[in-house]
């Protein structure tokens, strides 16, 4: 009897662990680089150059609700959601994320836009002050949810940048088109694995006794 409530307290636990993550879906994204504008007086250490191919990610909530919805437009609430291309976003990017995502619903079709803007104060020259990134898409579906497949999205960013820099309006600009896009593929931790290997030989070892 003690083995079999072992057993089932590791299947338990297992599952548990198992599942605290399941709602998180990630994708990653290869784009390649269409325009880099470059304003910032060499300010802006970074070598990105049209034709690069760069990273991106984004992580999100599968059962995302929207804020608020109307004929023309669905506001998506975007709690537990992060985006990135860290190959051009700053140290301080995910830190002070705040995603915000706009359905905008038109007779034939739908513009889907999902962007963080970055607002820093009181900085020196060469610090950024102000980071933006879009990822945007427009195809023929009504999007009143969340898109969960991105597979077939013609996806594009745009990422802006300004470095204090004694130019008035944006430093950088740097747009791109998508080249894959791949769902991330979640894998057991080797922990839940184990427990669950323990509690299924527990269970077996079990049903052999009777």
């Amino acid at each position: 009897m003690k083995i079999f409530l072992i057993a089932s307290a590791l299947s338990v636990m297992c599952l548990f662990s198992h599942n605290t993550n399941a709602g998180i879906i990630t994708w990653d994204f290869t784009f390649e680089i269409d325009t880099v504008i470059d304003n910032s007086n060499d300010q802006w250490d970074n070598p990105t150059a049209v034709g690069d191919i760069v990273q991106a990610s984004l992580s999100f909530d599968e059962n995302i609700t929207s804020d608020n919805s109307s004929n023309w437009y669905t506001i998506f609430d975007l709690t537990n959601t992060t985006f990135d291309i860290v190959t051009l976003t700053s140290d301080g990017w995910l830190a002070n994320l705040s995603p915000m995502a706009t359905a905008t619903h038109q007779s034939s079709r739908d513009i889907f836009q999902m962007s963080s803007t970055y607002i820093k104060r009181n900085t020196s020259v060469g610090e950024i002050n102000f980071e933006e990134m879009i990822f945007d898409f427009t195809d023929t579906t009504k999007h009143l949810d969340f898109p969960i497949d991105w597979s077939t999205k013609q996806l594009t960013f745009t990422y802006t940048m300004d470095a204090d820099t004694t130019n008035s309006g944006i430093d950088v600009n740097v747009l791109g088109s998508l080249v894959s896009a791949v769902q991330r593929v979640s894998v057991p931790e080797p922990e839940s694995l184990l427990l669950f290997i323990i509690a299924s030989f527990g269970l077996v070892f079990r049903k052999l006794q009777k």
